[in-house]
């Protein structure tokens, strides 16, 4: 009996001098959303020219009674397109992180094919190739034009002991993390109204009160710029040369959403061209580098308008509303507010009479108001 017992305590005494070792691992990218994200600019060769983009932090506990934790990380890289990892390589610790309480990484560290500060190489390390043996279907994306395709992506970090000489990746989990980030590629910004391209007829705007639109599939993840240029006669119109002549009209800024409404003091008789730009989200955008994506510019004419045939139609409108029987469309009329003539739907922007038979299809029908500014 006494020599099982002997035996019991000292199992339980190794158990107890391992207890407590962990790796914490927490881990975000500096931006959640991409609006592109360039491959090349991530080269595994020459980690510490990589902008950088993904934070890890790592915090490490040895076993009760010692004083340094020898680990390994395991990384996998995922593509939603695909079941299986893009990546998937160890790295090990060099001997002196096995002291170090707390370490912060980025991906200088973590994607590379040759050894970083903390880590060392278990193999050849990564490539683009190894990439597209696994999804060859990324190949002619990335090569021809730089960008990773549309997706949501993923790295697990996930730390291990070490075995053998230190040098070996072991079996036991010490502590993982898992980092998620998503590209959707932009490339285009397309004006809806007021106004058309510059070349053919100028569209007349007779309403101060405007209701800007474009198309973009930016909408949610950045904030758009409206800049306003002024031109007193038609000879000012030319193409090239929209952004340098005529005058800085206004700036409308910090815009979330791809529709903006705003009265205007336009002068009669005048020109106006407008645009929209976004700065893009890239994984140069933490580094300070800017790229902005703009639209062509639109023009229209603005001639003031006082004709009873509008104001009937504007009348109209205020009706229509005031039917709905929607208190926070009743106390924005009651304020004093004017509509825009023009209501917009996902499909169309409708004006006139379009957009009084659109109204009329939500009279006796319960609506949801969000009222933005």
């Amino acid at each position: 009996m006494k020599k099982v017992l002997i035996c019991l305590i000292v199992l339980t005494m190794s158990f107890a001098f391992l207890y407590g070792q962990s790796v914490q691992i927490s881990g975000s990218p500096r931006v959640n959303e991409f609006n592109q994200f360039n491959m090349a600019q991530i080269d595994p060769e020459r980690p510490l020219a990589q902008p950088p983009v993904f934070d890890w932090a790592i915090t490490t506990t040895p076993a009760t009674g010692e004083t340094q934790l020898p680990f390994g990380l395991n990384v996998k890289f995922f593509w939603d397109r695909v079941s299986v990892p893009l990546l998937d390589y160890d790295l090990i610790t060099r001997d002196f992180v096995w002291d170090m309480r707390n370490i912060s990484v980025t991906n200088r560290d973590i994607l590379s094919s040759v050894d970083t500060q903390y880590f060392t190489q278990t193999g050849s390390g990564i490539s683009l190739d190894a990439l597209f043996d696994v999804a060859p279907e990324l190949e002619d994306v990335v090569l021809n034009t730089g960008l990773l395709p549309d997706g949501t992506y993923t790295f697990t970090l996930t730390a291990y002991d070490l075995t053998g000489e230190n040098d070996e990746i072991g079996d036991t989990e010490l502590g993982s993390n898992t980092m998620t980030f998503i590209v959707t590629n932009s490339n285009s910004i397309f004006l809806n109204q007021p106004g058309a391209k510059l070349g053919g007829f100028i569209p007349i705007l007779n309403n101060n009160t405007v209701v800007f639109g474009w198309q973009t599939n930016l909408a949610g993840i950045n904030d758009f710029k409206i800049t306003i240029r002024e031109y007193e006669l038609r000879d000012d119109l030319v193409g090239h040369e929209l952004d340098y002549s005529g005058r800085l009209f206004t700036e409308i800024e910090g815009l979330m959403s791809n529709v903006h409404v705003q009265f205007l003091p336009f002068n009669d008789g005048y020109y106006y061209a407008w645009k929209v730009s976004t700065g893009m989200i890239t994984e140069s955008s933490t580094s300070g580098d800017a790229v902005t994506l703009e639209s062509d510019y639109n023009v229209f004419r603005f001639e003031e308008d006082t004709s009873s045939e509008t104001n009937q139609l504007s009348d109209k409108i205020i009706e229509l509303l005031r039917s709905i029987n929607n208190p926070e469309i009743n106390a924005l009329l009651d304020e004093g507010m004017v509509p825009t003539q023009q209501v917009v739907t996902e499909e169309n922007w409708l004006s006139g009479e379009d957009a009084i038979k659109k109204l009329t299809e939500f009279i006796a029908k319960p609506v949801n108001v969000e009222i933005k500014e």
